[in-house]
């Protein structure tokens, strides 16, 4: 089993006057994003997986470590209606970064959610756009509530593939570096 990413820090950025003394969050500048979308976000998600979210300075709601890894739901302001879920799962400097790439492609041509990997890093995401509305509407809370669960699915089955695809490549790599001795085997008759 690869290990997965470290949990992710938050920062919480303070405002300061020029005193240097700290002000309430309230007269900090507020970040260009849709709060109610991201706030109608983060209760239903957190509610549905029974897991504590925040909302991050885009607007993106995250979840700390998960089962499956670091979860994010990535929501656009100009985009209300759709959302993309986010899985940080597969962190491993020790791996080709060809071969990862190589192992994400099999994947994608099979599976719903989409597998990517970080450039110069060996981070593997897996992800899925849910459109949930009409153009420029917020979405219904009970079809948000009816296609999360689905949506967890897709993401899981991709990262199973990918678990799978690795360990064919492992265990290709393990046979190909047994050595193998020329006549050294003789039958027994």
């Amino acid at each position: 089993m690869r290990p997965l990413l470290a949990p992710r820090t938050y920062v919480q950025v303070t405002a300061a006057t020029n005193e240097n003394r700290s002000i309430n969050r309230e007269d900090a500048p507020v970040a260009d994003y849709n709060v109610k979308l991201s706030q109608f976000h983060q209760r239903v998600w957190q509610d549905e997986l029974e897991a504590p979210a925040t909302i991050d300075e885009y607007g993106w709601v995250q979840f700390g470590p998960t089962s499956l890894g670091e979860l994010s739901i990535i929501l656009r302001e100009y985009n209300p209606e759709g959302l993309k879920l986010e899985v940080l799962f597969f962190n491993d400097k020790t791996s080709s970064h060809d071969n990862l790439l190589r192992i994400c492609n099999r994947v994608n041509a099979q599976e719903d959610a989409q597998l990517f990997v970080s450039d110069n890093y060996n981070i593997v995401r897996a992800s899925i756009y849910l459109l949930l509305a009409e153009p420029g509407e917020m979405p219904d809370e009970g079809l948000l509530r009816a296609v999360i669960g689905p949506a967890i699915s897709k993401i899981k089955a991709a990262m199973d593939e990918f678990a799978s695809e690795l360990k064919k490549l492992d265990s290709e790599r393990i046979a190909q570096s047994i050595p193998v001795s020329v006549g050294g085997w003789q039958d027994c008759k």
